[in-house]
């Protein structure tokens, strides 16, 4: 038996996690957009060439990974959004902060397979 309290609790706690999708979204989809600002014909890419030369533990979390800059620039993201007012970045907690942006590396993760399943599907075509 539902106690009208504890709908209150599910109903609300629903619609948190529905705001945490929404940002984990808001977040993987700026971090690709900065990845795809080094893509070759990119305004970053010249710049990137010139970066080769750092250490790849660099590169990758800077602009060569979406997974790996997911962490970095998902703080910076998320904390711009707070402070910035919207709404789908007020709650401030660690919990919030770490889940959201893990949640948005997941997404990446799953943007890159799909890349990978089209660039292979793509090149095979041309060769074929």
């Amino acid at each position: 038996m539902l106690y009208r309290g504890e709908g209150l609790i599910f109903e609300s706690s629903l619609h948190l996690n529905r705001h945490m999708i929404e940002t984990a979204f808001i977040i993987a989809f700026i971090v690709y957009f900065i990845k795809a600002t080094t893509w070759k014909g990119m305004i970053f890419h010249e710049l990137s060439k010139k970066l080769e030369s750092w250490p790849e533990a660099v590169r990758k979390p800077l602009y060569e990974c979406p997974i790996c800059m997911t962490p970095w620039w998902g703080i910076i993201i998320y904390l711009v959004g707070h402070y910035a007012g919207m709404h789908e970045f007020s709650e401030l907690t660690i919990q919030r902060i770490l889940f959201t942006v893990l949640t948005a590396a997941g997404i990446n993760t799953i943007f890159l397979i799909i890349n990978k399943i089209y660039d292979t599907l793509f090149t095979h075509d041309k060769e074929g």
